[in-house]
């Protein structure tokens, strides 16, 4: 009887934990987001969803730019509901492989055996590095981001760094004291960044909740977001501005 009892919990408690954890399916129908897309190609439409949604897409760049999206605006959208939305009338669908969502041609006569191969993607390129200051000495702690998204990291002890990134991305620097740098990829898969002193930054005046100090007095980590960057954005709130604009933090 005892062992019956026990059986039958386990079971319960398998169901209820299969039934609490959320599948990547549920994600795209339960990530709800707000797009406009002006007749743009499909690929970059894509990155668009991609940025908003924190959503990884794997798709060929070359196939979709040959087709454009026409003028759609979405408000409060799910993820599935935009691009099926997007893809309608289109010979490309969507499918999901692991933690990414997979963008093909259904016309590319792949097949079932085929298709299984299609979504063994090969790893995402790794962009590595290392970081040093106008001195020659490495710089740590120095937050590497790929634009655009909410992709970060640090750089360790040594100022090396390596982050996902492809030939189109570009990567932004910043640490305190030092001038931000943003550089492009291209084909290059280690890079040498050099960062510049920046002794005025240093004697901004920053507001920290219960008054003022200068940024040369906090020993925390400060980000800042220009209002330049962030006035032409096509976003309906503060907390979609910053997205993905600051390293470590999610709004």
């Amino acid at each position: 009887m005892r062992s019956t009892f026990i059986v039958a919990l386990s079971v319960c408690l398998c169901n209820a934990l299969l039934i609490a954890a959320p599948t990547f399916s549920q994600k795209l129908k339960e990530t709800i987001i707000s797009v406009s897309f002006n007749n743009e190609p499909l690929d970059a439409c894509i990155k668009k969803i991609e940025q908003k949604a924190d959503i990884q897409f794997a798709f060929n760049p070359a196939e979709l730019n040959q087709m454009n999206s026409g003028k759609i605006n979405f408000k409060k959208k799910s993820v599935q509901e935009v691009l099926e939305r997007l893809l309608k009338s289109t010979s490309f669908s969507f499918s999901e492989s692991g933690s990414k969502v997979v963008i093909y041609n259904v016309l590319s006569g792949i097949g079932a055996a085929g298709k299984q191969n299609f979504f063994n993607l090969p790893p995402p390129p790794i962009v590595s590095g290392t970081i040093r200051n106008d001195k020659g000495e490495p710089v740590p702690s120095v937050s590497v981001s790929v634009k655009g998204t909410q992709r970060s990291v640090m750089s360790d002890e040594n100022g090396a760094f390596s982050i996902e990134a492809d030939e189109n991305s570009i990567l932004v620097f910043s640490s305190i004291g030092y001038s931000s740098k943003e550089m492009a990829v291209g084909a290059n898969k280690t890079l040498s960044i050099q960062l510049a002193s920046a002794v005025n930054i240093l004697e901004d005046v920053v507001v920290i909740g219960y008054g003022t100090q200068k940024r040369r007095d906090i020993t925390g980590a400060i980000s800042s977001v220009k209002g330049e960057t962030i006035k032409n954005q096509p976003v309906h709130s503060v907390a979609e501005a910053l997205q993905g604009r600051v390293a470590g933090v999610v709004v």
